[in-house]
């Protein structure tokens, strides 16, 4: 297993890292797909798809990261070389690394200090008293003094009740219907899902094409050992891709033709070479 393996010190509270997570692998559309039995990340971001490979957890401040590209024989290819896919994933994960080490804080989260008002305080003043002074007011002298009325007060009398008063009936009230719960409206469920790509029938095409490269490798085997050996190469890696398609058993029938196109071939070509040595030191 030749994995980019890394353990970092981040000391990050876990929801901030967990959405910076989330948001590279949003970025560069990671998906969740199964590795020989084993739960991983993959990135379908251009020509990255299908080639990067990652693992991530994150427990007591440390971040554990393992990071692989897909070999030409479906094997793991590690980060260290000097290939341009091998240095430019390399350095993502640094990155990211360093990025979550540092991470940039939003209006949310800044220190108190920056709201903090630099205004001097202002000192108080007391108002200044009013120009015009109080004065009381002054009797008028047209005022006329209080004179009691001397008509004799009448005595209160009831009034009597009209014979042809009818006695008041309140009005008959009516009952208000008994309340109906309305159905509550169901709320729209939201179906929001998050982008999977179907590579079912690009798998598929792969097999087909492995098990036609696998007939061209047995086929060019016996004329030209060189090309059916590269037909063979070529024809194993798509037949891996396809095992896990709907057309897994012509997959198989392909990977079957280009181990003995590959077999074949090399006992071909050590053939040719041991044939060659003998000719070279019987001339010699």
């Amino acid at each position: 297993m030749a994995r980019y393996i890394q353990d970092a010190g981040i000391n990050q509270p876990l929801d901030v890292v967990s959405d910076a997570m989330e948001e590279y692998l949003r970025r560069n559309r990671y998906i969740r797909t199964e590795w020989k039995d084993e739960l991983v990340y993959m990135s379908t971001n251009g020509e990255t798809k299908g080639n990067r490979y990652l693992i991530w957890t994150y427990m007591s401040g440390i971040l554990h990261i393992e990071a692989w590209l897909k070999g030409s024989f479906g094997n793991e290819a590690g980060l260290t070389g000097v290939g341009s896919k091998k240095r430019a994933y390399k350095e993502s994960i640094d990155n990211l690394i360093e990025a979550l080490r540092h991470p940039v804080k939003d209006e949310y989260t800044r220190s108190e200090t920056i709201y903090q008002s630099t205004k001097p305080a202002q000192s108080y003043t007391q108002p200044a008293p009013s120009a015009q002074p109080y004065t009381t007011m002054q009797p008028s002298q047209s005022a006329q003094p209080y004179i009691p009325s001397t008509k004799p007060v009448q005595p209160y009398k009831p009034a009597q009740p009209s014979q042809s008063a009818q006695p008041y009936k309140p009005p008959a009230q009516k009952t208000a219907p008994p309340y109906a719960a309305q159905p509550k409206e169901k709320t729209q469920q939201s179906t929001f899902e998050p982008y999977v790509p179907d590579y079912r029938q690009e798998k598929s095409q792969k097999a087909m094409r492995g098990l036609t490269f696998g007939v061209v490798a047995i086929i060019t085997s016996f004329v030209m050992s060189i090309i059916g050996l590269i037909f063979a190469i070529i024809g194993l890696g798509l037949c891996n891709d396809g095992m896990n398609s709907d057309m897994a058993d012509k997959a198989k029938l392909g990977k079957t033709l280009c181990i003995v196109a590959l077999v074949w071939c090399g006992l071909r070509i050590f053939y040719y070479v041991f044939a060659f040595m003998i000719w070279a030191f019987a001339i010699y």
